[in-house]
């Protein structure tokens, strides 16, 4: 979006509908589009397909119309789903403030014996451990010894918890750290009492299996 449309947007407030919206902001039909599916378009219906069918039947400000609700009178239209709502809003703004990713994939994750951030937290288990989530800010500060230690965060549905790999495993998976937006990390809990994750096995999270 231009700053002249946000601008444009927040000067025309409050709008009575989608069709003054779109008359009286202006947006290109691909902004439009992006508005509605990442939800910034919600306040006027809860149901983005059915948004995106209205948008489907407006026209130019120069040519005759009528009202959205008029040119598109069907009621019954399913909504996406709140996976495809989330992934849609992934993809536009790339995050979304409604549901994270890992949250629809917790039952399967769960049978595999992949913990939350909050189990871990809680209960700090014992022995081996596996856990999943996005990634973040992965870096390898230099060390006195000169061997390879990277740290990073990992993110799911119900928190943060760091991850650290030491030269060994860095030298085994050290290219997926580096190449993946989410890790399945198997390994154990520092001893010291935190809660981060000592890395021995790492794989890239696959989200067509989510």
């Amino acid at each position: 979006m231009s700053q002249s449309l946000v601008e444009r947007i927040v000067a025309n407030r409050p709008y009575t509908d989608l069709s003054d919206f779109m008359q009286r902001a202006l947006p290109s039909a691909d902004v439009a589009r992006n508005l509605a599916l990442c939800g910034a378009l919600d306040c006027f219906d809860g149901n983005r397909r059915k948004i995106l069918l209205q948008l489907g039947s407006h026209k130019p400000a120069d040519q005759p119309q009528l009202s959205l609700a008029q040119a598109n009178p069907r009621s019954n239209v399913e909504d996406f789903t709140d996976w495809h709502k989330c992934c849609q809003e992934w993809n536009i703004l790339g995050f979304s403030s409604n549901w994270h990713p890992l949250q629809f994939a917790r039952p399967r994750l769960a049978k595999k014996g992949i913990l939350t951030a909050q189990h871990i937290k809680q209960h700090r288990p014992a022995g081996a451990v596996k856990v999943a989530g996005l990634l973040i800010r992965p870096h390898r500060p230099p060390t006195r010894s000169g061997r390879t230690v990277v740290f990073f965060t990992l993110e799911d549905e119900t928190g943060l918890f760091d991850v650290t790999v030491f030269e060994n495993t860095y030298q085994e998976y050290g290219k997926q750290i580096f190449s993946s937006s989410g890790l399945l990390v198997e390994g154990y809990l520092d001893g010291r009492g935190t809660a981060s994750v000592i890395a021995q096995k790492l794989r890239m999270l696959d989200w067509r299996a989510l």
